[in-house]
């Protein structure tokens, strides 16, 4: 879409604005802070996420690394996933936290080791979808395990933050090796915070005001 915009616009007269968090102001840990065996979900619904490769995934999870627990943050669709849970054999292992303010939710996204979402394909557009969950899931530090159904989890991916996966088989191999090789989670930790910081929502507005014109006082030094 850049390259498009570049060519249709060569006066540069445009700007990308991705759906990133004001990335300074996320809560952050270090990581031998976190509870690398708990994974979190940001947001649950009917529709939208993939609860079969999900469900699926963490039964095959918990076969290599049986103390994994799945952390999950939202409303709307515990149900589903809760008797897909107990038909699995796994209802223990799936932690329900409800609603949250934005603040306590990513307080608990920080504390954990890994931040997960598969997305349903349920719509061909999804993919020009900017993933907010991959997206504060970095801000936070956490490495991502996600579908590829984005073009977010693209962008991730080659920042060195997220592991693209197609099954559940390919979402437990990457849970168990980041869970397990120290090196490779501190690498995708690291490359999470960078990723974050260049992708701060105030850099691009600080920018935008600067192109209209406007010197932006009322933003703080955050850099």
């Amino acid at each position: 879409m850049l390259r498009r915009f570049q060519e249709w616009h060569p006066n540069g007269r445009y700007m990308f604005f991705p759906n990133s968090p004001d990335a300074a102001s996320c809560p952050r840990r270090p990581t031998r802070d976190r509870q690398r065996h708990n994974l979190m979900l940001l947001g649950i619904s009917d529709r939208g996420i993939d609860h079969e490769v999900l469900l699926d995934g963490m039964q095959c999870l918990l076969r290599r690394r049986p103390e994994m627990r799945l952390h999950i943050i939202g409303q709307g669709g515990e149900d589903r996933l809760r008797h897909g849970a107990e038909q699995r054999g796994i209802a223990a292992t799936l932690v329900f936290h409800g609603f949250q303010t934005r603040e306590r939710a990513l307080e608990m996204v920080a504390a954990a080791g890994i931040g997960v979402v598969m997305y349903a394909q349920e719509h061909p557009w999804q993919y020009y979808g900017d993933s907010i969950k991959i997206r504060e899931y970095a801000a936070c530090g956490l490495p991502v395990i996600c579908d590829g159904l984005t073009s977010t989890a693209e962008e991730a991916a080659q920042a060195g933050v997220a592991t693209i996966v197609a099954d559940a088989e390919g979402f437990a191999e990457a849970v168990a090796r980041l869970t397990s090789d120290d090196a490779a989670y501190e690498r995708a930790a690291a490359a999470a915070l960078a990723w974050a910081k260049e992708n701060d929502k105030r850099l691009f507005l600080e920018e935008f005001m600067r192109r209209i014109g406007m010197v932006p006082k009322d933003f703080p030094n955050h850099h």
